[in-house]
């Protein structure tokens, strides 16, 4: 049974016209240049793609999930992972946070102007000697007055460059306090104090990362979210929609790589005819045809049992789904995008070659929101072990 109706199908057809008019045929320069081209973001907003699951009163569309899925399904045609990732993190992993934990000044200030696409968010979590380990994050904020002191650093922060704000967890309890002493703030990247360096990546090269230096970055107390030290509690609610859109991105870039594949194998010809009349060719790509799908229905049982609860208190049977549905669509994203590459044979090597953006990319997948081992752990521990 389809989880999409005939809205969905309405929507999907626009974004695939967007990605094809706005962002396709621009890529190949902006990963030459690393440019991340938030020039799009207020196009996106028009469009409704920025607040999809928000409230209408903040210009959002009040829709589920699954109108999310498809805008994640076609955003992720485009034939590279730097860009839907950044559009990501600021509508999947920074907004849901101000969606559920804003004040209504906060959501007035920063989610609507968001939901419009007039600011670029981020969330940023990883440090440089923390990354799986969140509740050992060392980034202090000292409150001061009116205000809190903020002083470390913060590393692949996703919109770190261009971003106007970003939701970062840090350290407002004693030194070892761990998990019990974090706080969420929103920061302004204009606040005096508040350094963005790029990083020179292998991949996602069309999208913002960055390393963010804070040095007695003045944040006021009324940029807090939620109470002071829940910030490790708030950081864990939410992660099911952040893995579900990272598991979307896999399969949708999957899929540009073996439509390239196809399209290769049915053009490039050698011995007479075209390779993909030979057999170890073709078995090749329905190898990666049916473990596609196969990653494609797990994350939509996935979705729909998602939205079937109540974001935030979702049961452990769902949360084992989502969890599972980003585990296997990145674990067998790499072995398919580089099964996809072998088709092209020695031109793979031609940086400029989709196939190869992507077997670049798609490496970030097992990585990026929850390593697979530490889904692993999730879901060990979901199951009783």
């Amino acid at each position: 049974m389809s989880i999409f109706s005939e809205k969905h199908d309405i929507f999907r057809k626009n974004v695939q016209r967007f990605v094809a008019s706005e962002i396709n045929p621009h890529m190949g320069k902006w990963e030459r240049d690393e440019y991340f081209p938030a020039e799009l973001m207020p196009k996106l907003g028009d469009m409704g793609c920025l607040g999809i699951t928000f409230p209408e009163e903040y210009g959002g569309a009040g829709e589920d999930w699954i109108m999310s899925l498809v805008f994640h399904e076609e955003l992720a045609r485009s034939t590279g992972m730097g860009i839907p990732i950044s559009i990501t993190a600021h509508t999947d992993m920074s907004l849901p946070h101000l969606a559920r934990l804003g004040t209504a000044e906060q959501k007035k200030r920063y989610l609507a102007p968001a939901i419009r696409g007039e600011k670029l968010a981020g969330v940023w979590v990883t440090e440089p000697y923390c990354g799986s380990d969140v509740a050992a994050i060392k980034t202090t904020a000292h409150r001061s007055g009116d205000h809190y002191i903020v002083n470390g650093s913060k590393q692949f922060s996703t919109n770190a460059l261009k971003g106007d704000f970003g939701i970062m967890l840090v350290r407002t309890g004693e030194a070892d306090s761990g998990h019990r002493g974090l706080t969420m703030l929103i920061v302004e990247t204009s606040t005096p104090g508040f350094k963005a360096a790029p990083i020179r990546k292998m991949a996602l090269r069309s999208g913002d990362t960055g390393t963010i230096y804070l040095d007695n970055v003045r944040v006021p107390v009324e940029n807090r979210l939620d109470e002071e030290n829940r910030g490790f509690y708030n950081q864990m609610v939410g992660f099911e929609r952040e893995r579900l859109s990272l598991a979307a991105t896999a399969v949708g870039s999957v899929q540009v790589a073996l439509d390239e594949a196809v399209s290769y194998a049915r053009e490039r010809k050698a011995f007479g005819r075209p390779i993909g009349k030979f057999q170890v060719i073709t078995h090749r790509l329905v190898d990666i045809a049916v473990k596609l799908e196969a990653a494609r229905q797990l994350m939509y049982r996935a979705v729909e049992m998602f939205c079937d609860g109540v974001e935030g208190k979702q049961d452990a049977a769902t949360k084992k789904m989502c969890y599972m549905a980003k585990l296997f669509a990145t674990d067998v994203a790499q072995e398919l995008v580089s099964s996809a590459a072998q088709v092209f044979g020695g031109s793979v090597v031609d940086d400029d070659l989709i196939v190869s953006r992507l077997y670049r990319d798609i490496r970030i997948g097992t990585l990026g929101g929850g390593t697979s081992e530490i889904m692993k752990n999730i879901i060990g521990g979901l199951m009783g072990l």
